[in-house]
C-alpha cells in the first residue's frame, strides 16, 4: 500500500524550540516530500525550519489568545467565556475555509491531527468533514490536562469536552503516548490505538554509565518544563535541609530549560544551562549522575499522571543516566519503570524519603548498573526513531519502508535542516570515572 496524502494539522508550529516542535520536525522528516502537508493554526514562527517545505507548508494564528493564568471574579471569567464562545461560532469559520482551501490545493486524501490545544478537537473535525476525509488523531495529553494547562473556566470546559468526545468518535485510528491512555480510550469510543511516544535517533544515544561520575559531587540533571512545581520545591527543600551536601558529596542540580523554576532559592547549588538543541542536550544529561523527573501529584492532575508519558523521558533514557521519577503512585512513568526499570520512584514531599531515593540511585553501584541497562533497554525496544517511524506507519496501515529511514535523511526536507541543531556528530565516548578510593 502506497503512502496516502496527508494533512498534517496543529495548533504548533514545526518552528517552535519545545517538545511540541522537535516532534512535528522529526514527524515531517520521516515523509516524502508529495505525500505531507501541514498546516498550523499557530502565530508565524521565524522559518527556520518550515522555509524548506515551501508551499506544503501555511499557518494562521488563532484568533483568540487563552489567559496565562487563571481569570479571577465571576464577570471577568463570564466575559472571557463569552469571547471564546463568539470566536468558536463565527471567526473559525474563517479559519476552517482556509484550511480546506490549503487542503484541496494539496490533493489532501486523509486528515492527521495533533489536537493539543483546546480550539483543535473542532476545527480538526470540522476541516474533515468539509474535507470528506478519514481523519486520524495523534493525542499528546488528556483534555482535562488540555483545559488546566489553558486556564479554562467550567464552561468552556465543558464545550471543549464534549468537542474531545466527538473528535474521538469520528476517528479511524489514534496514537495515545501510553498504555494507560489506550485503556482509557479504546473502551469508550470504540478507536483503534496505537502507541506512538517520541524516538530520538541513535546516533544521539549516550552510552550507559556504569557509575556515577565521581566519588566529590552529585549532579542531577534536568531539562524542559517543571511539571510539578511541587515536587520541584520538596527537592530543593530537602537538599536545603542538608546544606546541598549528600553523605559528604557537593549535591548540584544542572538544569537545561527556558527559565528555573520561581520558587527556587539563590542559594540553591543550580547550573542553570538555559535552552539547548536536543543533541547538546542529551550530551550535557549524559555528564550528570542521574536525572529528576518530577510530575504533579495534585488530585487536578490526576489523570495526566495516569495516561502521560513525558517526552523528557525519552531524552533522558538517551543520556544513559539512571532516573529519579517525583510524582504520584500509580501513574504511567511507574507503570512504564515496572516493565523497563531504568530509574527509582519517589512518591512523598517528605524530605527523609526524598533523600532516601536519592541515596539508592547514586550510592548503590548494583543498583546503578541495573538501572542504566534497564534504560538501554527501553530505548531500543520502545523509544527509538525506527519504533517512532513503525508505529507511524502501523497507524496508518502502510508499510514501513515507504518511510524515509531515520537518520541524516530525516533530518533535512528539499536540503533544509529540519532540526535547530548543529551538525551532527558520533556520540563520544564516556571517560572512564575516577577509580573509588
Amino acid at each position: 500500500m502506497s503512502i496516502p496524502k496527508l494533512l498534517l494539522l496543529t495548533g504548533t508550529s514545526p518552528d517552535e524550540p519545545g517538545v511540541g516542535g522537535v516532534w512535528l520536525r522529526d514527524i515531517l522528516g520521516l515523509f516524502p516530500p508529495d505525500r505531507l502537508a501541514c498546516f498550523a493554526v499557530a502565530a508565524p514562527g521565524d522559518g527556520r525550519c518550515t522555509r524548506g517545505l515551501g508551499n506544503r507548508f501555511d499557518t494562521c494564528a488563532y484568533p483568540c489568545a487563552y489567559p496565562q493564568t487563571w481569570v479571577q471574579g465571576r464577570l471577568r471569567r463570564g466575559l472571557h467565556a463569552a469571547r471564546l464562545a463568539w470566536v468558536r461560532g463565527w471567526r473559525e469559520r474563517a479559519l476552517v475555509a482556509r484550511v480546506v482551501s490549503f487542503a484541496r490545493g494539496q490533493g489532501v486524501e486523509r486528515v492527521w491531527a495533533i489536537p493539543e490545544r483546546p480550539h483543535m478537537f473542532r476545527i480538526a473535525r470540522e476541516v474533515s468533514r468539509a474535507l470528506c476525509c478519514p481523519l486520524y488523531a495523534t493525542i499528546w495529553d488528556p483534555p482535562e490536562a488540555v483545559a488546566m494547562t489553558h486556564h479554562l473556566d467550567r464552561l468552556s470546559t465543558d464545550v471543549m469536552l464534549r468537542d474531545f468526545d466527538a473528535l474521538m468518535r469520528g476517528l479511524v485510528a489514534c496514537s495515545v503516548m501510553s498504555e494507560g491512555m489506550q485503556a482509557r480510550y479504546a473502551p469508550r469510543y470504540g478507536v483503534r490505538s496505537v502507541i506512538l511516544r517520541h524516538g530520538i535517533d541513535e546516533a544521539l544515544w549516550m552510552p550507559p554509565g556504569p557509575r556515577p561520575q565521581s566519588d566529590e559531587r552529585l549532579m542531577i540533571g534536568f531539562a524542559g518544563t517543571a511539571n510539578g512545581p511541587g515536587e520541584w520545591r520538596a527537592l530543593v527543600a530537602a537538599l536545603n535541609s542538608t546544606r546541598w551536601k549528600l553523605d559528604g558529596r557537593q549535591v548540584v542540580l544542572r538544569t537545561l530549560s527556558h527559565s528555573i523554576c520561581e520558587s527556587t532559592p539563590a542559594e540553591a547549588h543550580i547550573e542553570h544551562l538555559g535552552y539547548r538543541p536536543l543533541p547538546d542536550v542529551v550530551q550535557h544529561l549524559s555528564d550528570c549522575d542521574m536525572l529528576y523527573l518530577p510530575f504533579f501529584s495534585e488530585p487536578a492532575w490526576r489523570v495526566s499522571a495516569d495516561t502521560v508519558f513525558p517526552t523528557k523521558l525519552t531524552t533522558y533514557l538517551a543520556a544513559g543516566r539512571p532516573v529519579l521519577y517525583h510524582g504520584p503512585p500509580g501513574s504511567a512513568v511507574e507503570r512504564f519503570f515496572e516493565r523497563y526499570p531504568a530509574g527509582l520512584c519517589c512518591t512523598s514531599r517528605e524530605p527523609r524519603e526524598i533523600l532516601g531515593a536519592l541515596r539508592r540511585v547514586a550510592g548503590e553501584p548494583g543498583n546503578y548498573r541495573r538501572m542504566t541497562a534497564a534504560g538501554e533497554a527501553a530505548r531500543r525496544e520502545e523509544l527509538s526513531a525506527e519504533v517512532f517511524k513503525r508505529r507511524i506507519a502501523e497507524l496508518f496501515g502502510f508499510d514501513t519502508d515507504l518511510l524515509t529511514v531515520p537518520g541524516e535523511a530525516s533530518m533535512r526536507v528539499n536540503g533544509h535542516i529540519l532540526r535547530d541543531s548543529p551538525a551532527r556528530r558520533t556520540p563520544r565516548q564516556r571517560a572512564e570515572p575516577p577509580a573509588r578510593r
